[in-house]
């Protein structure tokens, strides 16, 4: 069950970042909103986790999609910067965010999609590993 909530959390991701396919008809921060929500509650509920950390992590993952990020992808005119992004999925539970944008730009054609993809898995995994240490923890 977790690991289907863990693809169904990667696919959600792209949500803020134009919609569920890239339509842009959904605005960012509600898209963020069902990203977040859905994420928390569909991982935390298919680990047992009491509800109260799954609205907490609904806040937390809120507040870590931060706009403005886009300035640090690679196929900037400055170049990116591959340890601000890095840096910037850390909140995430994603600090491979900089490698991994900067690998698919050199590789793959559509590279936005396929690296927000990976990252929404990383993500998604950060997300049952704070649960599970939620759970040691109290």
């Amino acid at each position: 069950m977790t690991l289907i909530s863990v693809l169904i959390a990667t696919m959600l991701y792209r949500v803020p970042r134009g919609g569920l396919w890239g339509d842009k008809s959904i605005p960012a921060t509600l898209g963020a909103f069902i990203w977040a929500s859905l994420s928390a509650v569909l991982i935390g509920y298919s680990m047992d986790v009491p509800m109260i950390y799954m609205v907490g992590m609904t806040g937390y993952l809120m507040l870590a999609e931060a706009p403005g990020w886009s300035k640090w992808w690679p196929n900037n005119k400055d170049g990116g910067n591959i340890y601000l992004l890095s840096l910037r999925g850390l909140p995430l539970f994603n600090i491979l965010m900089g490698p991994i944008y900067f690998i698919t730009y050199k590789n793959f054609e559509s590279w936005t999609e396929v690296s927000e993809f990976i990252c929404g898995f990383v993500t998604a995994v950060g997300i049952v590993g704070a649960y599970l240490c939620l759970s040691l923890l109290f």
